[in-house]
């Protein structure tokens, strides 16, 4: 005889966690929900924080769980992979959408460029995530930087 309950609750399951629009650990998400704010001038408040959530691909958005910092009044993010699905629709349009506990901010995304700004950018990864050895994000991966974007009035 079958479990009809069992199935069910499985059934449910899988409807909540495909009907969500934020990601779900390692599960993308869609259209990111939550209070837009005003760009911070730093973001000494999302030291403490481990992951942020990313929303890029304003045409169909597509969301990630992400690692990310502060730096003065810049946000940085890392990707290990150009070819991750969330840094290719970066790469194709820069608007993206930060979340961080909640709260919205709009962003446009710029690749880093120049030694100048990327050996602060990867020191603070590896200090602030414990990351030991090289990345090489020069030929496989990519800091970007986030900006506040502006807004037409």
């Amino acid at each position: 005889m079958r479990n009809c309950s069992k199935e069910l609750g499985s059934l449910a399951l899988g409807v909540a966690l495909f009907g969500c629009s934020a990601p779900i650990g390692p599960i993308p998400g869609g259209t990111l929900s939550g209070e837009l704010a005003c760009w911070p001038e730093n973001w000494a408040h999302v030291e403490d924080r481990e992951n942020v959530l990313l929303q890029t691909n304003p045409e169909d958005p597509y969301s990630v769980t992400i690692w990310g910092l502060g730096l003065g009044s810049d946000f940085y993010i890392a990707a290990s992979k150009r070819t991750n699905r969330w840094a290719q629709y970066l790469e194709a349009d820069p608007s993206v959408v930060l979340n961080v506990d909640g709260k919205l901010y709009e962003a446009t995304a710029s690749r880093v460029s120049g030694a100048e700004e990327a050996l602060p950018v990867s020191v603070a990864f590896r200090a602030k995530y414990d990351v030991q050895g090289h990345r090489d994000f020069e030929n496989e991966g990519s800091f970007y930087r986030l900006t506040a974007r502006a807004t037409a009035n």
